[in-house]
């Protein structure tokens, strides 16, 4: 990764008072495994005590602004615009609820290269020309996979990118999309990923190089990324990955343990989060946090004799877990790819039925 000096920076973004906790392990984590690079938090209403542990953080400027146009998950496209702006050569935009176990920068290439993060899908090219299309954008290549911007890189190499981005984002179409619910939003609408995979596979921005950091390998996304069995038991033998995304659901989310009886569906989630890596990474940071929240210790029964079965460790704790919704996602797979079939049987049959109702008419 080129470096000269204080033009290289890391922003992060959150807006959920909930999930302030999030945003300062990503901090603390990134002080001791990236020391020296300045952190860029944009946070409007951080809250006395977060603002003044935040101000107290060597390198880290505290941003309160408010952009009423791009906010939530919508932020970073203008975010990493403003820094490319501000002089900075290298932005890193890393999502706070991803916290550092490493340094990633040598992951990071040549100047031209978007980096960013792979999302776990069926068929990435497929479901990236879909992408695409629903803007009616020509395609211009097939990606191996979607785009999950929980980390992504920008240089001023991608300010072209970045302008395209944001100019969709502002679309009547995608701000009226937003205001549905997230699963019945279009698949080129669900979020800001989303339009900016579909952009990556345009053919105007067919000969920007991309580089995506490895799931499994080097970035953990766990519970809804897919963190899978066989990636667990690789990483007991390989090196840690520098990144941790508690992706989907996350510890605070469950402040206080749900009912098994009276919440299955929910408690299982708990349970699960329990065994997940990134709480297991928070808790080295008790130091670090005033109150430490008591959602990042594991509570649950069966969290606590998964943990003792396979020795504390962080990749084979959820191990069970991971077997389980890898198997219901191969169940949901195929549930669909036979329904498909079916419908096309239909399809065909039907049409042969007319054939042979046109040939006898004659």
């Amino acid at each position: 990764m080129p470096q000269t000096g204080n033009r290289v920076i890391i922003c992060t973004y959150e807006d959920r008072p909930t999930d302030l906790v999030g945003l300062q392990l990503l901090v603390a984590s990134l002080g001791r495994h990236v020391p020296g690079v300045p952190i860029h938090v944009a946070c409007p209403a951080p809250g006395e005590a977060l603002a003044r542990w935040l101000r107290a953080r060597p390198g880290v400027t505290l941003d309160e602004s408010r952009d009423d146009r791009l906010r939530g998950w919508n932020v970073k496209a203008g975010l990493l615009r403003r820094l490319l702006d501000a002089g900075h050569d290298d932005v890193l935009w890393i999502d706070a609820d991803v916290i550092v176990t490493g340094d990633f920068r040598p992951l990071i290439p040549d100047a031209t290269t978007l980096v960013a993060t792979e999302e776990l899908c069926a068929n990435g090219p497929k479901e990236n020309r879909q992408r695409t299309e629903g803007w009616n954008l020509p395609v211009g290549r097939a990606l191996p996979a979607l785009v999950n911007s929980a980390f992504l890189r920008v240089t001023p190499a991608h300010r072209p990118l970045l302008d395209a981005w944001i100019e969709l984002l502002r679309t009547p179409a995608y701000e009226q999309a937003q205001r549905i619910p997230f699963e019945q939003r279009p698949p080129h609408m669900i979020s800001d990923q989303d339009v900016l995979s579909a952009l990556l596979g345009a053919r105007d921005f067919a000969e920007l190089p991309v580089k995506f950091i490895a799931r499994g390998r080097e970035i953990i996304h766990d519970i809804s990324g897919g963190y899978t069995p066989v990636d667990r038991v690789a990483n007991v033998f390989r090196p840690m990955p520098p990144l941790v995304h508690a992706q989907g659901y996350k510890p605070w989310r469950y402040p206080d343990a749900p009912s098994p009886l009276r919440e299955p569906s929910r408690w299982y989630r708990f349970t699960q989060v329990d065994c997940s890596p990134y709480p297991h990474i928070a808790r080295q940071y008790r130091d670090e946090l005033a109150a430490f929240p008591s959602y990042l210790e594991v509570r649950s029964l069966p969290g606590k004799l998964l943990r003792a079965m396979t020795f504390d460790n962080m990749h084979l704790h959820g191990l069970a877990y991971a077997a389980v919704d890898g198997a219901a996602r191969r169940l949901h797979r195929g549930r669909l790819l036979a329904r498909r079939a079916v419908g096309r049987a239909k399809q065909l049959l039907g049409r042969g039925r007319d054939q042979k109702n046109a040939i006898s008419s004659t």
